[in-house]
């Protein structure tokens, strides 16, 4: 009787074990306190399931709790490209960077996310294309010329506003997504060689562009158009 129970309650431990997920992994360490534990099983969350708001969340938060402030902003802000009007998130960038010395960054950040980019590029494309067509259309009128002559030439100026809409926001969009953090602080040096002069101090947590890469190195600019390589560990790429 005793080895029936004690089968049973280790098939109950291995099914729970077997059907756990990652995420409830990690949740159960970071309310024990197991930071380093619940880092590791949403990292692998994220490894096997791929990026989601919540995971990304609780990231953030155990990067706090093991004092790694960079990581912190690296992950939530990679929340943001998912939900950028999340204000939860919002809320806790503005603490870390405050903590930081840092500057408010969401300016700088990419007020929409990659689908809704897309999303948006579409739905201007489709309006500017309905507004050529009527436009087009228009032009065979032969009466009331001056009626029809001035509701083309809004359509013309409404359809030039949407293409240059469109235009920056894509441009925007380029610029927004070879966008990093400095997850450590480190060195930018002016060569990406080992023992080359530098340039300054790559500050944890700061938002910098990525415009080059070497072997180990990054070529950063920061907001201050500063610029050099910095080591690739050093810096979190947000658009991976």
């Amino acid at each position: 009787m005793l080895i029936k129970r004690v089968s049973l309650i280790f098939l109950i431990v291995l099914s729970f074990n077997i059907f756990a997920d990652d995420f409830q992994n990690g949740n159960l360490e970071f309310s024990n306190k197991d930071y380093q534990g619940a880092n590791k099983d949403y990292l692998l969350e994220i490894q096997n399931n791929g990026y989601d708001i919540n995971t990304l969340f609780n990231l953030g938060n155990t990067a706090i709790k093991l004092n790694r402030d960079g990581y912190a902003l690296y992950y939530l802000y990679k929340g943001l490209l998912i939900n950028p009007r999340d204000k939860n998130i919002q809320s806790l960038i503005k603490n870390i960077e405050k903590r930081l010395d840092l500057e408010d960054q969401l300016n700088f950040y990419s007020p929409l996310s990659y689908s809704q980019n897309i999303n948006l590029t579409l739905v201007l494309i489709t309006l500017t294309g309905v507004l050529i067509t009527i436009f087009i259309l228009l032009s065979y009128k032969k009466n009331d010329k001056s009626l029809f002559f001035r509701i083309r030439k809004v359509i013309l100026s409404v359809t030039t506003l949407l293409l240059l809409l469109s235009l920056g926001g894509n441009a925007n969009y380029y610029l927004k997504k070879n966008q990093g953090i400095i997850v450590e602080k480190n060195s930018v040096n002016i060569s990406p060689y080992p023992g080359s002069d530098e340039t300054f101090i790559g500050k944890e947590g700061a938002i910098v562009v990525i415009t080059d890469e070497y072997q180990d190195y990054y070529y950063i600019t920061d907001k201050n158009n500063r610029y050099g390589w910095i080591e690739r560990e050093s810096v979190g790429k947000l658009w991976d």
